[in-house]
Order: C-alpha cells, then structure tokens, then sequence
C-alpha cells in the first residue's frame, strides 16, 4: 500500500515523527504542506496522514487550510 505523509513543523519535531513514520510504513512520501499549499494537492496515494503540531489545542492555521483545501480539489 502506498501512503502519502503531509506534513507542518515549526521546530522540526512534527518532521522527525513524519520521517519516523515513513520509516516504519515504508512506500511512503513525505510532502510538506507548506509547499503545496500553491499548487492542485494530489491525493493519489491508497492512504494519507497528516502530521502536525497542535498550537493552543487546535491545529495550526496552515493544517485548517491545506484539510480545507483538500476537501474542495
């Protein structure tokens, strides 16, 4: 099964678990969502993830956006 991973980290902790992850899962892309907010999100893969950090007990802005935008494309 191929997986896709997006993935938001400000200090690099979300990233570490993202690649920690695509490790164990193997077949698995690691996609910043940073870099694909400017683009048509693919969404190819059999499964995807979202890794993220949680800010004051919510998702960052980022993440709300790229989920929203994933429900439109």
């Amino acid at each position: 099964m191929n997986t896709t991973l997006y993935y938001f980290s400000g200090a690099g902790n979300s990233l570490q678990v993202a690649r920690d992850l695509a490790a164990e899962l193997g077949e698995t892309e690691l996609v910043s969502i940073p870099k694909v907010m400017s683009s048509k999100i693919d969404t190819g893969s059999e499964c995807i993830g979202i890794v993220f950090p949680v800010y004051c007990f919510s998702m960052p802005r980022m993440v709300t956006r790229f989920v929203d935008r994933l429900k439109s494309d």
